[in-house]
């Protein structure tokens, strides 16, 4: 039966409507970009249900093929080399880095229940995430993984630690200070001629014979020791180096674990003991790559 022109115009005027309300739509559609995934993390997905190997090796390829970075070969310092900074569980995001290793034994040979290495897409909660590793299930293959919780991993055996790695990106070139962990005085600048004291945590902090991880440790300097700033800032594996002396010797340290001194009469001079400076330590400190025996 044919459409009477009434009927006819009711439905002109109908599709019109709706191709008015349609417009908005698509207006919105168009010009809300998709989010734009993290590139460790748009990496990591591409190897699901492949084989990858071991979970460090995989997260060293991840790193490489997306952001052009050479990871060393050690489950804490490998991380600064690349140019990485430890960032604090609260302030985890995705891309960062997920370490569970034992900090008295992190050199490349370093084997053991527990060693884990994971990379975050997802902040589900504090300390919980969801992302992506390999090798959880000892068969070399990615995966997937929800509601993972590190500190609960590295728990079920002794002496492991969780730390948190991230790494510069086009986008993100540095951290803020306050993800960064173990500063105690994120406003203050060091400057030739500052007074400052070791914020070690109650452990120790090296004093090298240059800035870097790779210079030869002199001595070490207790948490409270007083140093005096004679030169740098210098920039090298993570960190923020300055020359200091001390009444235990000079040499460089990274600021990161200074603290500009407040005059106060009770701080510790140096790390010394009778006069003589105190032997390195014959073990890891907890303040990894910075606090580090022989």
């Amino acid at each position: 039966m044919p459409m009477s022109p009434h009927r006819l115009a009711k439905a002109g005027i109908l599709v019109a409507i709706a191709l008015l309300c349609a417009i908005p739509a698509l207006a919105v559609a168009q010009s809300s970009p998709s989010k734009q995934l993290h590139p460790l993390v748009a990496e990591a997905a591409q190897y699901e249900g492949t084989y990858q190997g071991q979970c460090w090796v995989f997260v060293d390829k991840v790193v490489k093929d997306a952001l052009g970075l050479e990871m060393g070969h050690d489950y804490r310092l490998g991380y600064l080399d690349a140019g990485a900074v430890e960032v604090s569980v609260a302030k985890a995001r995705a891309g960062d880095v997920v370490q569970i290793a034992d900090d008295h034994y992190t050199e490349p040979d370093a084997d053991y229940p527990g060693l884990h290495t994971f990379i975050i897409s997802e902040v589900v909660a504090l300390g919980v995430f969801n992302g992506w590793d390999s090798n959880s299930n000892w068969d070399g293959i990615v995966r997937f993984r929800e509601n993972y919780e590190p500190a609960k991993s590295a728990a079920r055996y002794p002496n492991l630690n969780y730390r948190i790695y991230r790494f510069p990106t086009p986008d993100n070139p540095a951290p803020l200070a306050d993800e960064l962990v173990g500063i105690p005085d994120k406003t203050w600048l060091p400057a030739v001629g500052d007074v400052a004291v070791v914020v070690a945590d109650g452990d120790s902090l090296n004093l090298r014979a240059g800035p870097s991880l790779t210079e030869r440790v002199i001595t070490q300097l207790r948490d409270g020791a007083t140093v005096t700033v004679t030169g740098g800032p210098v920039r090298a594996f993570g960190h923020t180096w300055v020359s200091v002396a001390s009444a235990a010797g000079s040499g460089w340290v990274a600021s990161e674990y200074l603290a500009l001194s407040t005059g106060s009469s009770n701080t510790k001079s140096a790390s010394t003991v009778d006069g003589t400076s105190q032997p390195l330590f014959g073990y890891r400190t907890l303040i990894p790559f910075i606090a580090v025996g022989n």
